[in-house]
């Protein structure tokens, strides 16, 4: 049996008629031949030239909004300790 390069494939036993060989990859177009006829025992080429496709790229972005209290018309926010810690005061200024 003898090795076959990359890119070339063989495939076997096909019954003779008439074919649509379609190829795929990734990140490529996809390309189809029509009308491709296997005869019995003979060997058919077929190339394809892939085109680079279209990269799509998907960006989400979610943010959470602050909760309102709809009773008091307040708006609710969460702080840690380190917050209130780092909050300046009006007394004393840093500078």
């Amino acid at each position: 049996m003898s090795r076959i390069p990359p890119g070339i494939y063989r495939i076997n036993n096909v019954p003779a008629g008439h074919y649509d060989v379609t190829v795929t990859a990734k990140g490529f177009t996809t390309a189809t031949t029509a009308g491709v006829v296997a005869q019995l025992n003979g060997t058919v080429t077929v190339n394809f030239t892939l085109q680079v496709g279209t990269v799509a790229t998907t960006v989400e972005v979610t943010a959470a909004t602050a909760a309102i209290d709809t009773a008091t018309a307040q708006l609710q926010t969460a702080f840690d300790s380190r917050d209130a810690i780092d909050v300046p005061t009006a007394g004393s200024p840093e500078w």
